[in-house]
């Protein structure tokens, strides 16, 4: 047995060691250093206490809403902490127990060493922080490990600590049975760590917020992030954090093929479980009683199995969308390819389930099956109970699910919802794969795709939907594909996604010469991209030849518009550059365009491009369109009816319109557009469950302007004079015409004479804002000024009654612009709150990334407009003498904050110069209402049910409908009919 030795600042240990019992003062000195290999070092319970003396008090002021990686402030130099207790570098094979650590930056750390055991340890008190801001920092707290593989921790504490444990690029590590509980950041961070096992530990209370804050920042028990992969969580404690488990990948690397099991993330502040990652399972957790149980934006190919999530949005509302807070929540981002199979989804404050994304780009892809959604509840603050809530998606799938005692719809689809299946009668799963293609096609190449299943096999390409095993399939616009399938049978289900890339036809770089008007590439990046952002230049492409041009972002790669959703997060990102004139990319050349090389210049590893053409192609029209709306069918004008979804009978959910007998498909502008030209399709002859023709006789009613047009042929764009109309009435005089789509046009859509000095008379501006109605303070009212090159042009009070939560307001600013000019909106209110915990206004936006100088803060006299991270470009539309310009959008976020300490002023830059493609809108309702259909039933059918209220009739019998309708039928084809204000949410067959 070693002899016992009395630790020492400084101290080197190359041998077995055993400390004598005892308090040892480190207090401003160094810790101890092990530089042995296969050794044991027994601590005898010895205490080592360091820190040094608190300067004074600095508590950090930040109010940015997302940390997405390290602050440049560092840590708090102030605070009475130094150095680090134990530290190793290169070391393999050392045991380590029964040693306490405080007062020191890290108790442990180990750089580069491998097959450690840590057990009985005690880390905590030492680097603390529970008054910083929302920025992260340094690597501190309890213990840290870099590059360290294949290490034991059991049974050892780190509370009172920034981080209890932190692993980083350190791989195949043991975690089990430690408390790391209440830290003031995380009781886990994992960056780029993987293959670890994490089993029955304690990282509750990872929480950092004041008492009566909103938010609780990114605090969170567990964070793992940056392509931490393959790691196994079991049986932990998670609960009472500001997020219980936080998978953060606002990086371009993600963190997939994690096992997720057995945890309880309950009341957390945020979200119990919120991940922005594809392809991990989560089994048998609980994610109960916080402001969602799950959050999933941006987390295709998931799995969620036998997880109960109730009680969210009760205690915690924190962050609610449109529909409220929900139990899960896919929303705001890519949801493809999800199995949400037999979970307890109970007692939620809003939806149990709420699926969204965009209009053009819906979630897709889902199995729900044999799941309980019970008693889902209203919220008080106006918000529905659904059992499920549905907006943009296509292919749902769901199957054998039980639905009790929601006080709203129990599936509720509200706007653009495709392909929803519902049945009753339970299915086998199987599990099957898309057999793999290659990575890169170019458009119109013959792609061969089939699955490994022997079942019949639905595919869902680009919003169209194919039926067969083996299809042969070729796309007409290049970028990031998903593709999905799904099988179709009576006794069986599953589905199953994958994804590639199309490029443009074009010309690769050879030895010989070629040129063209645009580029596009390929390029996979696999370096951290936060690092690129604060400290790094972005690459840059160079082409040369008997030219030379070099192509470099004006933002980051990641932010310009060609990225499609956060989906280009798998592997590549498609990128096309318009080598004449591109809004994203400086574009230097010497004029000549032919080519035959080309490089990367970039001072950072892991950027290469995959493929890259030249190509030319014609400038999209730069006209302004505008799509639907709302859309009502009637055969009397004099009712007033609520838009129609459903009008394809028998579940055919395709896209088109079949008309009534005197019918009519109407859209409804937001406000009175300008428009001089039309363009329609009929469509003729397509199989449906009715034979759809070309219309008797149509016209097109302007809406507003006491005029009309008629329409012949199948397809057309009818030019007409400049008119100012509130909407389209489509009137068509015979049954079964077939309407594929009705939109229309402004050519002369703010064209601005960059080079000239016209001006742009503005009467009014439309901005659109929320709320958060915190525990302190008043929303006041707000102020809000039109800024001319540093001048304030025109201003105005708007009073806080008059402000809708998410509804346009319209302000009356008048003023003439200059495209030489540069102006900007700026808002505040008048009572400025102190932080978070206030009532304080949002400005709705339209994404979540880096601040690009176009919109940002203003606070004592300094512009804020890059380096932190906010919500997106602003919602705003110009009144103008012309029409108006529309910088609208339909998938509109909460958005950034106003009149919050060093928020004091929101501000977003206006600029008219240039063609602008202004919004299409393309969201009609949820709910079949009145008029006649003809409903298919499969022959085997003997009952359908029917939800929704009110008077129908079916095969001329009258029933009423109150929440639900049972009808036996013998028939295949039934007419079916919808009496005055009835509606039919929903239609199942037995």
């Amino acid at each position: 047995m070693a002899a016992f030795i009395k630790p020492f600042p400084g101290m080197r240990i190359t041998e077995d060691v055993t400390f004598m019992p005892g308090v040892y003062n480190f207090y401003n000195l160094e810790g101890i250093i092990i530089d042995g290999n296969h050794i044991t070092i027994d601590g005898s319970y010895a205490l080592f206490v360091g820190g040094k003396e608190l300067e004074k008090q600095e508590v950090d002021i930040d109010t940015s809403e997302f940390s997405y990686g390290y602050s440049d402030k560092k840590y708090n130099a102030n605070l009475p902490y130094k150095g680090i207790g134990i530290r190793s570098v290169k070391t393999r094979g050392v045991t380590i127990k029964n040693l306490s650590c405080r007062g020191f930056k890290i108790g442990l750390s180990l750089d580069n060493c491998e097959n450690w055991h840590i057990e009985a340890c005690d880390f905590s008190m030492n680097y603390h922080h529970p008054e910083h801001g929302w920025d992260d920092h340094d690597d501190l707290g309890g213990v840290v490990l870099t590059n360290s593989q294949k290490c034991v921790l059991q049974n050892n504490k780190a509370n009172q600590v920034w981080n209890a444990l932190t692993l980083r690029h350190s791989n195949e590590n043991l975690i089990v049975n430690n408390n790391f509980s209440y830290t003031s950041n995380v009781g886990l961070r994992m960056w780029q760590s993987s293959h670890n096992k994490i089993y029955d530990n304690n990282f509750s209370h990872g929480l950092r917020k004041k008492p009566n804050e909103i938010h609780a920042r990114d605090s969170s028990c567990v964070l793992v992030e940056t392509k931490s992969c393959h790691n196994h969580f079991k049986g932990n404690d998670m609960r009472y954090g500001g997020d219980g488990f936080f998978i953060r990948s606002l990086n371009n690397l993600m963190s997939t093929d994690n096992i997720i099991e057995e945890n309880d993330m309950s009341f957390s502040n945020n979200n119990a479980i919120e991940a922005w990652d594809e392809g991990n399972i989560y089994i048998r957790n609980k994610a109960n009683a916080s402001s969602y149980g799950f959050w999933l934006g941006n987390s295709d190919n998931t799995t969620l199995i036998e997880n109960e999530v109730a009680f969210n949005g009760c205690t915690f509302k924190n962050a609610p969308e449109a529909f409220g807070n929900a139990g899960i929540a896919v929303v705001n981002g890519s949801g493809t390819n999800f199995k949400v199979i037999g979970n307890h989804i109970h007692d939620n404050s809003g939806p149990g389930l709420a699926i969204k994304n965009k209009s053009y780009y819906p979630s897709q892809n889902w199995l729900i099956k044999d799941n309980q959604f019970i008693r889902n509840r209203d919220d008080q603050r106006g918000y529905l109970g659904h059992g499920i809530y549905m907006k943009y998606v296509q292919n749902i799938h769901l199957i054998n699910n039980i639905f009790e005692a929601n006080d709203g719809r129990d599936v509720y689809q509200d706007k653009a919802c495709s392909e929803v299946i519902i049945e009753t009668k339970d299915k086998i799963l199987v599990d099957f794969e898309i057999k793999k293609v290659k990575k890169i096609f170019q458009v119109e190449e013959s792609i061969i795709l089939s699955t490994t299943t022997n079942y019949p096999v639905v595919w869902y390409i680009d919003g169209k939907k194919i039926k067969g095993n083996l299809i042969d399939y070729s796309f007409d616009e290049p970028g990031l594909k998903r593709i999905g399938a799904k099988i179709e049978h009576k006794d069986y289900c599953g589905i199953a996604s994958t994804h590639l890339y199309v490029m443009p036809q074009g010309e690769s770089f050879s030895n010989k010469m070629i040129s063209g008007t645009h580029i596009a590439l390929l390029l996979r990046i696999e370096d951290d991209y936060i690092e690129w952002y604060q400290t790094s230049e972005e690459p840059r492409i160079e082409l040369s030849g008997q030219g030379t041009c070099l192509l470099k972002p004006k933002k980051g790669f990641y932010e310009h518009c060609n990225s499609i959703m956060n989906e280009y997060k798998y592997d590549l990102l498609y990128i096309e550059v318009n080598l004449e004139d591109d809004p994203h990319f400086d574009v230097v050349s010497d004029g000549k365009s032919n080519y035959n090389k080309y490089k990367i210049i970039t001072d950072r590893a892991g950027v290469q491009i995959e493929d890259i053409v030249l190509f030319s192609k014609k400038p999209k029209d730069s006209s302004m369109m505008y799509g639907i709306e709302s859309v009502r069918t009637s055969c009397n004008d004099e009712l007033k009816y609520k838009p129609l979804d459903k009008q394809i009978e028998t579940y055919d959910k395709s896209h088109y319109w079949l008309s009534e007998d005197k019918s009519y498909y109407q859209v409804n502008f937001k406000t009175p557009r300008y428009i001089d030209s039309i363009e329609y399709e009929f469509l003729d002859n397509i199989t449906t469950d009715r034979l759809i023709s070309f219309p008797e006789h149509a016209e097109v009613e302007l809406i507003g302007a006491n005029t009309s047009y008629n329409l012949d042929g199948k397809r057309k764009r009818l030019v007409i004079n400049r008119i100012e109309v509130e909407g389209l009435r489509l009137h068509v005089s015979s049954k079964d015409a077939g309407l594929k789509y009705l939109n229309c046009f402004d050519s002369h859509a703010y064209l601005v004479d960059i080079e000239s000095n016209n001006k742009v008379k503005v009467e009014s501006l439309d901005v659109m804002l929320a709320y958060n109605n915190g525990d302190n303070g008043q929303v006041s009212d707000l102020i809000v000024e039109i800024i001319e090159d540093g001048m304030t042009l025109v201003s105005t009070e708007v009073e806080y009654g008059q402000v809708e939560f998410m509804k346009p307001i319209n302000l009356p600013l008048a003023f003439e612009y200059l495209p030489k000019r540069d102006y900007m909106v700026t808002m505040t209110q008048k009572e400025i709150q102190e932080d978070q915990s206030g009532k304080f206004y949002r400005w709705c936006s339209n994404k979540i990334g880096p601040m690009n100088g176009q919109y940002g803060f203003i606070s004592n006299d300094k512009i804020i407009d890059s380096g932190r991270l906010g919500w997106g470009n602003m919602w705003y539309r110009l009144h103008t003498k012309e029409g108006l310009f529309d910088k609208s959008f339909e998938d509109e976020l909460v958005g950034n904050r106003i009149g919050i300490k060093e928020m004091e002023v929101l501000f977003q830059k206006l600029d008219m110069t240039g063609y602008h493609t202004g919004l299409t809108y393309n969201t009609k309702s949820s709910e079949l209402r009145r008029g006649k259909y003809t409903l298919k039933c499969h022959p085997n059918t003997s009952k359908i049910v029917m939800f929704g209220k009110g008077e129908v009739t079916i095969n001329n019998e009258t029933y009423m409908i109150d929440e639900k309708l049972e009808v036996s039928v013998k028939e295949t084809v039934l007419d079916l009919s919808i009496i005055n204000e009835g509606y039919i949410s929903d239609i199942r067959t037995f």
